[in-house]
């Protein structure tokens, strides 16, 4: 039978984010007749389920993490890999995190390698936050918002926030779009302090 089941606001999932697509979190007894989580560690993955009151920020990392004006200065950069990383915008998001408490889900294309993969490249790069999973990948979610919806669909959060400079990655008219913003960067000049404020706010419950 299918394990998957989307959720509405009266029934947070439980379903394991780190495994995200492989199904629900579900002990060793599992029969296969129950949808509902045991709330211990996923046996596919080793990670925990994240808790419903958790606020949530989607993270791009081109034009984000690096930009424009970093790539003049370190040109050529290398796409994808640890070099193309901004150390600045790297301390930049440890501050949102730091701020705000928020979990990190990894939406951009870098996903392509696996989070855990990018979770260690920005450690090396100064990161203080860890990455706890990414959005689903999928030609039939394209643009990257309906990605980034069908994450909402599946796991609980509480607030989000889509930090990425495409604006494609967040619509008014998405599942949840009330409880979430689109922190818009730009290319030229990726993650600054400015966006810190908004963001923090945002999370901490303050209107749009």
């Amino acid at each position: 039978m299918s394990v998957f089941k989307r959720r509405t606001k009266l029934q947070p999932a439980l379903r394991c984010t780190q495994c995200f697509g492989l199904g629900w979190c579900y002990d060793k007894e599992y029969d296969g007749t129950s949808l509902e989580c045991c709330g211990k560690f996923c046996p596919g993955c080793g990670g925990q389920k994240l808790e419903g009151t958790d606020n949530v920020i989607f993270l791009d990392i081109d034009g984000v993490l690096n930009s424009t004006r970093y790539w003049e200065v370190h040109k050529p950069l290398p796409m994808k890999k640890e070099g193309a990383l901004d150390p600045e915008a790297v301390r930049i998001m440890n501050e949102i995190i730091d701020q705000t408490g928020a979990s990190v889900i990894l939406s951009s294309s870098w996903r392509s390698a696996g989070y855990k993969s990018v979770d260690e490249m920005l450690s090396r790069r100064g990161s203080r936050f860890r990455i706890s999973g990414q959005t689903p990948s999928s030609a039939d979610l394209a643009p990257r918002w309906r990605e980034i919806e069908e994450w909402l669909i599946y796991n609980p959060f509480s607030r989000f926030v889509v930090l990425d400079d495409d604006p494609d990655a967040y619509s008014p008219s998405m599942v949840y779009a009330d409880t979430g913003i689109l922190a818009s960067t730009n290319y030229i000049d990726g993650l600054t302090k400015d966006h810190i404020p908004m963001i923090a706010e945002w999370l901490a419950g303050g209107k749009k």
